[in-house]
């Protein structure tokens, strides 16, 4: 999911604003999530559960999701989505 707007993020060229992705691994699904990554104070309140498949920075690798897991996980996209448009990234 991109945004139609360039933005420049930690000095480097501006790109086209990234969002979120998902990519169907072999054995697992990865959720690539860039408000964490930009924005990494407005989400320290993330559960124990969605920290513990956390991979780096911005990427959470799930082998099995839970129902609570795909809730937080709609919740964090939705304030994200807010977060950007808020700073109007979006």
């Amino acid at each position: 999911m991109y945004g139609s707007k360039e933005v420049s993020l930690f000095g480097k060229k501006p790109q086209p604003t990234y969002i979120a992705g998902v990519i169907q691994q072999k054995n697992y699904v990865s959720f690539y999530f860039s408000p964490i990554y930009s924005h990494p104070d407005s989400f320290t309140d993330i559960s124990t559960d969605l920290k513990k498949v956390l991979k780096g920075k911005s990427c959470f690798n799930m082998i099995k999701i839970t129902r609570p897991l795909l809730k937080e996980i709609e919740d964090i996209l939705k304030r994200g989505i807010d977060k950007y448009k808020e700073i109007e990234w979006i």
